[in-house]
């Protein structure tokens, strides 16, 4: 196996001992910060990681908020199963942290004394025993993901190759958080999905609009996890304000506010959404005690006639993005259109005209009401585009029509038909638009009217490509080896157990080979890394070329070892390929590496571990041979 190393030459210095770069300490790496999504699990790996290579203090991330006076700190303190100190709001002031975002480079700092350190560092990032601190940007695709501040003991800078690992380490890093933003804005979509479904679906079946208003009110809350929801509404020929529903944190919906917020009444007055992401606390009256620095107030109107205010209240900065405000809007009609309807009709189905208004906001998703039939009545904007259908293909068409897949379309044809069920959902739905392949959420609910009538159905569609070619990507990079391209050892251990169980089923035989690299090690030693990898890589491809395609699988067994499973192959045919094998690779590396294979055949009672020592055995029999051969397991 790859093994060139570096050593620490300097005594006294806390390295704590040479740093290995190995193949084995690449999926080390790969392990630490893509096995989680979650931003915690990320950082802890990243300590863990480079805690075997450094004595670290402290490990601190920062990343810029949307302002540019404030930024976002996490910091673990201790080993890599500590609990993460984060994330916490801190100001930017002039500082070494300042010069790190404003020009992105890597920086080291020694440190006398903590004397010698800066407002920023003293307060946030560094301990008093801090000798090195290294300011590492985390740049990926010419953005910057964020700052790696680490605090180290030592008080001599880091060698060029020391540096080298730690900007391998800062640009899979911020991969790493960039796979997790990407996971965190899919599942706040998703819970937007299902909390715009919910109130879609209560709005059609409640009767009573108190009732609504407050389940409205708490399903934002607790979707968007804001601390303050209200719903304010105009009422009496004046037009006074009256707070309709509230939910919020600690028990603010029990709170009385005694006068209406600054902020609902300029939203009613210039009938605008305003949103204002990092301001002074309220003026107190209409939300608790502690301060909201972030704000936003969306008018409440159907047919251009203002019901009210949607108002919403956070502690956070820059709480409300761009999409919270588009789909609060959205949020905002449907409210306006269950209260119009409620407090105007005996049902909501007697008429259809509030429903367009409702979903003429909603932009990015597909929101279809229809009849008993399946017959689309009313449609959002957004169907158009998830679709890719024209306004007048899609109103009084069939819903079956508009999907693609022809199982679906049977599925859906059966619910329609059938009541013994009330919602259908299905996550992921191939949907074809003219060349493109696309994947789509689906949820469809049965819509009652009064005495548990079924009067239609409700459809809501997502367009859900984006994240689906992320979870493609995520899954085969967890299961590929990336520098051969072959599959990586955790994919093998699931294929070989699958295909025993295969060769059991149908009482075929499958064969296991074991191949071993002879004198990959000198050869590497002596040509350096990188043509070692090529020679790993060349080795690869010559294996994939022997073997019979789309029927035997190929893997990176790890190092300079690889294994071939052979459905429906003895091990005489097995050795057959293997010599071929063999044979090429000694051509191909001229003798200066040469291959040591081992066979193993199942039996019925062969498992996993069993078929793996016998294939494994046989390899090294041939090694102990001299290498250069092929050996038959007993």
């Amino acid at each position: 196996m790859s093994s060139r190393t570096i050593r620490n030459c300097i005594t006294g210095d806390t390295l704590l001992a040479e740093v290995p770069l190995t193949l084995s300490g690449a999926a080390a790496l790969a392990s630490s910060l893509y096995g989680s999504l979650q931003l915690a699990d990320i950082l802890r790996g990243c300590r863990r990681f480079l805690e075997q290579r450094f004595r670290i203090g402290r490990l601190s991330l920062v990343q810029h908020r949307a302002n540019d006076s404030t930024a976002t700190l996490y910091s673990l303190d201790h080993g890599g199963d500590a609990p993460l100190a984060g994330p916490r709001v801190i100001a930017i002031e002039p500082s070494r942290l300042r010069q790190a975002l404003v020009e992105p480079r890597m920086r080291q700092v020694t440190l006398a004394s903590a004397s010698d350190q800066d407002r920023t560092e003293r307060k946030y990032l560094l301990r008093p025993a801090t000798g090195l601190a290294v300011y590492a940007p985390l740049v990926l695709g010419g953005r910057l993901k964020g700052v790696l501040i680490l605090d180290l003991p030592r008080k001599l800078p880091l060698s060029q190759t020391q540096q080298a690992l730690l900007s391998y380490v800062a640009d899979h890093l911020a991969l790493a958080i960039e796979n997790s933003d990407h996971h965190y804005l899919e599942c706040r979509r998703s819970r937007q999905l299902e909390m715009v479904s919910e109130i879609s679906r209560r709005a059609v079946q409640v009767e009573d609009l108190e009732t609504f208003l407050h389940e409205a009110a708490a399903l934002i809350r607790v979707s968007f996890d804001y601390d303050a929801v209200q719903i304010w509404t105009l009422t009496g020929a004046d037009h006074r304000f009256e707070l309709r529903a509230a939910a919020g944190k600690s028990g603010f919906e029990a709170a009385a506010p005694t006068a209406v917020p600054w902020m609902v009444r300029e939203c009613s007055r210039l009938d605008s959404t305003l949103c204002d992401n990092a301001v002074p606390p309220d003026d107190g009256a209409a939300l608790p005690p502690e301060s909201f620095v972030s704000r936003l107030a969306v008018p409440v109107r159907i047919r251009n006639v203002p019901l009210g205010v949607l108002y919403l209240g956070s502690n956070r900065l820059d709480a409300f993005p761009a999409e919270d405000l588009s789909t609060m809007e959205g949020v905002a009609s449907l409210i306006a259109g269950a209260y119009d309807n409620l407090r105007s009709f005996e049902h909501a189905q007697q008429t259809n005209e509030y429903m367009q208004a409702i979903l003429e906001s909603a932009k990015d998703m597909a929101i279809l009401s229809t009849d008993t039939r399946g017959i689309v009545m009313t449609s959002s904007a957004g169907s158009e585009a998830i679709f890719d259908l024209a306004p007048r293909q899609i109103l009084r068409a069939s819903v079956l029509t508009l999907f693609t897949d022809p199982q679906f379309r049977s599925e859906l044809a059966t619910y329609i038909e059938s009541r013994d069920s009330s919602f259908l959902e299905r996550k992921k739905l191939v949907q074809h638009r003219n060349k493109e392949r696309t994947y789509l959420d689906v949820k469809i609910q049965r819509v009652y009217g009064p005495g548990k009538v079924p009067v239609g159905f409700l459809c809501i569609v997502q367009d859900v490509t984006a994240n689906a070619h992320l979870e493609e990507r995520l899954e085969a990079l967890s299961i590929t080896d990336e520098l051969t391209g072959l599959y990586n050892r955790r994919r093998f251990f699931a294929a070989v157990a699958g295909e025993l169980e295969r060769s059991r089923r149908f009482r075929r035989k499958i064969s296991l080979c074991f191949i071993d690299l002879d004198g990959f090690k000198k050869y590497n030693d002596m040509m350096g890394h990188r043509v070692g990898d090529q020679a790993l890589k060349g080795a690869a491809e010559l294996v994939m070329a022997s073997v019979r395609s789309g029927v035997d699988t190929c893997y990176r067994y790890g190092g300079d070892e690889f294994t071939i499973i052979m459905p429906e192959t003895t091990r005489e045919n097995a050795r057959l390929v293997a010599e071929r094998i063999r044979e090429q690779l000694m051509r191909h590396f001229r003798g200066e590496i040469t291959a040591s294979i081992g066979i193993a055949e199942s039996s019925p009672a062969t498992d996993v571990e069993k078929l793996l020592e016998k294939a494994d055995q046989a390899m090294y029999r041939a090694k102990s041979l001299g290498g250069n051969r092929t050996v038959l397991a007993d």
